[in-house]
């Protein structure tokens, strides 16, 4: 049923109609040429859905090589130009969010009953694309190589829609902790991010405003630890009122998991710290989730 629910969705948007309707009113194509619509969308498609595309040129060899008729060879320049226009990133970002619409799916199953509670699961996240050199003045990279321009892409996506909440792109050198949600706005809802987006007052003034959080923990951090159980909810006596890198780094059998209250100056959280064998060390998140149902 999945199958054909994305086949007919993908029927509907390489829709040869509908896709030279949108062209012309976008002003991208107001002549049907060599390069149409529908041989180009699908020549872009299948270029960066298989390899790494760092030209022009790799587009121009794959919107030829995907042509029917293998007479018809489009030289580089036309092909260019055609990318050149201000209509094509309009004729693009149109399709783009229609094929966001199309493919928009909900979870046809029930939440478990501890994941109810939630307004919305929210998942927050960064991806850095490397630019040409001569953009490095408005999007200066933090290194210098491979190229000292990089464009930031901060997302944040519901789990729940299975749709982009926000995306917004910046230089490389930009602060990830700048494009959290607002805390106030979280209310009820969960947000899950990675290490690069830990800040003790983000936390502690989500909490405040009664939402939840799982968050990944930087290497760096070295909490007290004020109390400590296992898997199985036994207090663990010895592992209390220490260091946490004390803690993790105690010889010994390496438990599974490690349940913790941890605490800094002026905050203080849960701290579940999973041990990886293939790795040989502790990999730790810190939440709010109350320990009963999570």
């Amino acid at each position: 049923m999945q199958h054909n629910f994305i086949s007919e969705r993908l029927r509907q948007l390489f829709n040869e109609s509908y896709l030279n309707n949108t062209a012309k009113e976008l002003g991208f194509c107001r002549r049907l040429r060599a390069i149409q619509p529908l041989p180009l969308l699908t020549s872009l498609v299948s270029a960066m859905g298989e390899a790494s595309v760092d030209s022009i040129a790799t587009l121009h060899r794959s919107f030829n090589g995907i042509g029917m008729d293998a007479t018809l060879n489009v030289a580089y320049k036309p092909f260019h130009n055609q990318l050149r226009k201000k209509e094509f990133a309009l004729f693009t970002q149109r399709v783009t969010c229609r094929a966001m619409a199309l493919l928009r799916t909900q979870f046809k199953q029930a939440l478990p009953a501890k994941l109810s509670q939630f307004k919305d699961i929210l998942i927050q996240d960064g991806s850095s694309v490397v630019l040409h050199p001569e953009l490095a003045e408005v999007y200066p990279n933090r290194f210098v190589l491979p190229s000292p321009a990089s464009v930031k892409c901060h997302m944040t996506m519901s789990l729940l829609s299975e749709q982009p909440v926000s995306l917004t792109l910046t230089p490389d050198r930009t602060s990830e902790r700048t494009y959290l949600p607002k805390a106030e706005t979280l209310m009820d809802t969960l947000l899950l991010a990675d290490a690069g987006y830990m800040d003790l007052d983000y936390l502690a003034n989500l909490t405040r405003h009664s939402g939840y959080f799982l968050m990944r923990a930087g290497k760096h951090l070295n909490p007290n630890v004020m109390q400590a159980t296992d898997a199985k909810g036994k207090i663990l006596d010895k592992l209390a009122n220490k260091p946490l890198k004390e803690v993790l780094r105690s010889k010994g059998r390496k438990r599974a998991v490690l349940d913790l209250d941890v605490a800094w100056k002026y905050y203080s959280c849960r701290m579940v710290a999973i041990w990886y064998q293939q790795d040989n060390r502790y990999l730790c998140w810190l939440t709010n989730l109350p320990r009963p149902p999570f």
